[in-house]
């Protein structure tokens, strides 16, 4: 398997970069960017689980796609972010250079990612009891709504939260959805942390 100079050299580059980004939001929406520098694609999504957030980077309708590549960005066993290229079929596949190159973004992104994450949620736990101390008034939940965040507390997906609950993952997402406004939260790890620290359930509300 050759690497030229050339791609290490845009390699090394760019995962500097990666290591300079000073936000999360930051490092997201740079992140297909830079991908491309070193594995030249057509499409390309970012997608992200905490924070919830998706970056496409697309220059061909989804239909006129054919090779396809990706790697997942893993922290302690857990998904944090799926990216996925692709490249039409009038291009060649991906080669085993590239498929090493962007398996090595890939262990630099995963550090890069998860340290930025960590420092994230320990500033907003850090402002949620400062918060407390203030004495800011606590958001009202309806019942409904604590019961979802209780068991997103638990690690459930959408799908196991509605199953337990019996209703649809869409009606689910209406609900997160609404927490998220009422918390100006903006990942499920901000929106537990914030709710756990101002937790209040409002009887005359209707589920």
């Amino acid at each position: 398997m050759y690497i030229s100079q050339r791609k290490l050299h845009d390699f090394n580059q760019v995962v500097l970069r990666f290591h300079q980004c000073s936000s999360l939001e930051n490092f997201i929406t740079e992140a297909m960017s830079l991908i491309r520098r070193v594995v030249p694609y057509e499409n390309g999504v970012f997608f992200s689980a905490e924070p919830l957030m998706e970056v496409y980077d697309c220059s061909y309708h989804i239909n006129t796609m054919y090779y396809l590549a990706g790697v997942q960005l893993m922290h302690c066993g857990k998904v944090l972010a799926d990216i996925t290229i692709q490249r039409t079929q009038k291009q060649h596949d991906f080669d085993n250079a590239e498929m090493k190159l962007l398996k090595m973004l890939g262990e630099h992104m995963q550090y890069t990612f998860a340290k930025l994450r960590d420092e994230e949620n320990a500033k907003l736990v850090d402002k949620d009891q400062q918060a407390a101390v203030n004495g800011q008034p606590m958001v009202p939940f309806t019942a409904r709504e604590a019961e979802i965040l209780l068991l997103l507390a638990q690690g459930l997906s959408n799908k196991e939260i509605g199953e337990r609950l019996f209703i649809s993952s869409e009606t689910v997402k209406t609900h997160l959805k609404k927490l998220f406004a009422k918390t100006s939260a903006r990942s499920r790890t901000e929106l537990l942390s914030h709710s756990m620290k101002n937790f209040r359930i409002d009887k005359k509300m209707e589920k």
